[in-house]
């Protein structure tokens, strides 16, 4: 295991780069197919295409651009359905990998956790005294659809959604704590055994 950090900012850059080339090779892609059936005009690689394409969004009304972009996204769903894997779904897979591990190293805002019962890092912000920065706490909790909130025994229980961490916060109605986070993590994956077998 390493100290090494996520450059998060390098990261969502990369990710940016490769909407571009995603774009390139989609539209590369299957001008090249369309010229390779038609007897080709020199071109030899995908993105080759995609550039040329590029460079003709000057004149978008000349080139039929909209056309060109829908036939280039429906030969792509045909080749997905087939099982072929292009250069663009090749690009789009790193793109979406990149996307969960930048989500994975980035704190969330809480409105886009998961309320599927996935355990999460959770921040949540304490008052700060004056001229005092607040203290975070940092817990590992989840999303609970039916979260028993106090009541008085002739009531019987009342209940709601909450965020809570499954400490207790009173023994005298069962409760468990009430988190109020406004941030959210993927949990790190758990650490590689290191049992030898044999």
């Amino acid at each position: 295991m390493t100290n090494e950090t996520i450059d998060t900012a390098a990261l969502a850059k990369r990710v940016d780069d490769l909407e571009e080339a995603i774009r390139l090779a989609e539209v590369g892609e299957y001008l090249l197919n369309a010229c390779l059936y038609s007897g080709g005009d020199g071109y030899t690689e995908p993105r080759e295409m995609g550039v040329e394409w590029q460079w003709q969004q000057s004149a978008p009304d000349q080139y039929g651009q909209g056309m060109l972009l829908a036939a280039a996204t429906k030969w792509h769903d045909e080749q997905a359905e087939d099982g072929v894997i292009t250069e663009a779904r090749q690009l789009r897979d790193l793109r979406d990998a990149l996307t969960t591990l930048l989500r994975g190293v980035v704190w969330q805002p809480i409105e886009t956790a998961p309320k599927d019962g996935t355990r999460i890092l959770l921040a949540s912000s304490a008052v700060s005294e004056a001229g005092k920065p607040a203290e975070w706490t940092i817990s590992v909790g989840q999303w609970v659809p039916e979260f028993e909130i106090a009541s008085y025994p002739d009531d019987g229980p009342l209940y709601r959604g909450a965020w809570s961490d499954f400490t207790v916060a009173s023994w005298g109605y069962e409760e468990f704590t009430e988190l109020s986070p406004t941030h959210w993590m993927l949990l790190p994956a758990p650490p590689l055994s290191t049992t030898k077998e044999g």
